[in-house]
């Protein structure tokens, strides 16, 4: 007999708490959102797949490829990376680009840097580069030469980077680095390095490598500015704060192993700069700074005696910097004792950061700021080769790149690079890049020869009160060219700061007849040069 009654009922299973059974169609959810999940991973790398395949398409070609300038030298038409506006050289019509890989027995070498590796104020034809071409080409036993000009006015070594990219497909046997002296830090990305190592290890890993992000982070800042990429030069960002030194250097460390790992023999000429650039910047941007014309007796006292000494060939220009910082054993940071007592050292500091690093892999130097610092005369402002802050004359130019052949004749020959001392700087003949540039000046109907370039130079510095860089200019066109307003000009700064004009006799005569007024403003070219 049943214990209990027989119509009893079951009792019921306590119900199931599991979400399955709570709401069966979860687990369809559940699958469906691994589904669409899956479906948006595929289309976003499928999209992302396209367009990188698109960019290695466009970015085959123009404007990455270099394009003929003439004999064996190319030049590149990439837009400046930093944020700085600065107009590009157009491309030369129907000019043939190079082609991606070097032919038998061709020898490529791509030279970097700033607007003295692009050749300013002379051009691309008598650009370093393009000296470095007339005298290596003769002397590689029968093997063909190809110099690649990557230079850039107003650029960084933030752009070298994503330049040297770009040429690395081409697969140059030579790197050579001459610059670091524009390179302040401005912007986020220029600081990258030191806020955020790791995060720029990682942007370079992905950019290095993918064609997409590199054109757009090279592309589209200039596309964004549209018209103004042809303004300038002139900063659109703020200074990034962080340390310049440390960040210099970790931007050295970064190219250097950029070259290293494409495989190409990498050289160094480290880089030099006036040392009073710093405080000729400084003056031509100081509020209220006029045009010479205003006088000369608003300027500081100090800024006088640096004009009066860069005029004077008796005077020792390092002792008159020496008087001027002991002067002010606390000197307030916009004074030009302050900038005196760290430009110099600052511009020897680069120096050593190149040195340091290329020493420590292997890569070898050659100390071109040292020797030019060695073999100038006291007198150093208003000499070769320097022709004004940065930029070297046209004899200059083609010892320094006489000093790059021949280190790169001896690495070809299997021998060290030479360790070259003031006795080896000879200046090879310059005559083709002077008539070059006289008549390119007139092909163009422009007046940017030779020797009225350097007066034109010597103008856009006068706008703006830079006197010391533009007496150099001057002294540059008078001895070159025995320019008549030129030598005016120099004479006419010569009495305004108490020298007498040195000039010869038909010259001084002439200084004492002279429309001061009208020879000032036919040197005056306008005023926005930054």
């Amino acid at each position: 007999m049943a214990d209990g009654p027989a119509d009893a009922v079951p009792a019921e299973s306590p119900p199931r708490t599991d979400s399955a059974a709570a709401d069966p169609t979860s687990a369809l959810r559940r699958g469906g959102w691994r589904k669409k999940a899956a479906l948006a991973l595929g289309s976003f790398l499928a999209t992302a797949l396209l367009l990188e395949l698109c960019a290695r398409l466009v970015f085959a070609v123009a404007p990455s490829t270099p394009w003929h300038v003439r004999d064996g030298v190319y030049h590149h038409s990439l837009p400046v990376v930093n944020g700085h506006r600065y107009a590009i050289p157009e491309e030369r019509e129907g000019r043939a680009r190079l082609r991606r890989t070097p032919v038998d027995g061709e020898v490529r070498i791509a030279v970097f840097g700033e607007s003295s590796v692009q050749g300013a104020p002379w051009g691309l034809d008598a650009s370093p580069p393009a000296i470095l071409y007339d005298l290596l080409a003769p002397r590689l036993e029968g093997r063909t030469l190809t110099v690649i000009n990557m230079g850039r006015g107003s650029t960084t070594m933030l752009d070298a980077y994503y330049y040297l990219l770009a040429t690395a497909p081409y697969r140059p046997e030579y790197v050579i680095f001459y610059q670091g002296t524009n390179d302040n830090l401005l912007g986020f990305e220029a600081c990258l390095p030191v806020r955020h190592p790791w995060v720029h290890a990682v942007w370079r890993a992905a950019v290095s490598r993918s064609r997409l992000l590199w054109g757009l982070r090279v592309r589209g800042p200039d596309l964004l500015r549209g018209a103004d990429r042809n303004r300038g030069p002139g900063p659109s960002g703020q200074p990034g704060g962080c340390d310049t030194n440390d960040g210099r250097r970790r931007w050295i460390a970064t190219l250097l192993d950029t070259a290293v790992d494409t495989g190409a023999q990498v050289i160094v000429a480290t880089p030099t700069r006036h040392d009073l650039a710093g405080v000729e910047i400084a003056q031509s941007m100081r509020p209220g700074a006029g045009p010479l014309a205003d006088g000369l007796a608003a300027f500081d006292p100090e800024y006088l005696a640096l004009l009066r000494c860069s005029l004077d060939e008796g005077c020792v220009l390092g002792d008159v910097v020496s008087e001027i910082v002991a002067a002010d054993p606390d000197p307030a940071p916009d004074s030009i004792a302050y900038r005196l007592s760290w430009w110099p050292r600052d511009t020897d500091t680069l120096g050593a950061q190149w040195r340091s690093e290329a020493e420590s892999r292997g890569i070898p130097v050659i100390e071109w700021h040292q020797l030019l610092r060695e073999s100038a005369p006291d007198h150093v402002v208003a000499t070769p080769p320097l022709a004004d802050v940065v930029h070297l004359s046209i004899d200059g130019y083609a010892t320094l790149a006489s000093t790059w052949a021949r280190t790169v004749e001896a690495l070809h020959r299997g021998e060290p690079a030479p360790a070259l001392t003031t006795d080896d700087l000879t200046t090879p003949d310059t005559a083709r890049y002077h008539d070059h540039i006289d008549t390119a000046g007139t092909a163009s109907r422009r007046s940017n020869g030779y020797c009225l370039l350097s007066r034109d130079e010597a103008g856009r510095w006068l706008s703006v009160s830079s006197l010391v860089i533009a007496s150099s200019f001057l002294r540059t066109a008078w001895e070159g060219c025995a320019d008549r307003e030129s030598g005016l000009m120099l004479g006419w700064l010569r009495t305004q700061v108490g020298l007498p004009p040195q000039l010869p006799e038909d010259l001084a005569d002439a200084l004492e007849t002279a429309d001061i007024d009208a020879l000032v403003a036919s040197f005056e070219w306008g005023s926005d040069r930054w």
